[in-house]
């Protein structure tokens, strides 16, 4: 996971240095979380989910709160922003915040990028 953040990273400095500018910039969250998004929308992996919880269960404190901990959190984000949903895991009927019309509007995969 942080072979590929780095590797993003370098892409990233390779394509400023060959436009002739500086890159002063450094990825933040919101990129980092876009970016790994992108990657596994286009890889079209079908097994990182599984990877991600087998990480959950066994990362300690101490990696946890490293850059690799980082990174796996990012990667878990991302998996879970663009994961298929069910329209029935969006429902809160507590809440009430979401009418008949818009439960049925809610799509139940991804679309093909």
């Amino acid at each position: 996971i942080v072979k590929v953040a780095e590797l993003v990273s370098t892409a990233i400095e390779t394509f400023y240095r060959g436009i002739g500018a500086q890159n002063t910039k450094k990825i933040d969250s919101d990129h980092a979380l876009a970016i790994f998004m992108f990657i596994l929308v286009t890889s079209q992996s079908t097994d990182v989910l599984t990877h991600c919880r087998i990480i959950e269960n066994f990362i300690t404190k101490n990696i946890l709160d490293s850059v690799s901990g980082y990174y796996a959190t990012t990667l878990e984000a991302a998996v879970n922003c663009i994961s298929p949903m069910n329209a029935d895991d969006l429902y809160v009927e507590e809440a009430g915040s979401m009418n008949s019309k818009d439960y049925n509007e809610i799509p139940n995969s991804l679309p093909n990028y």
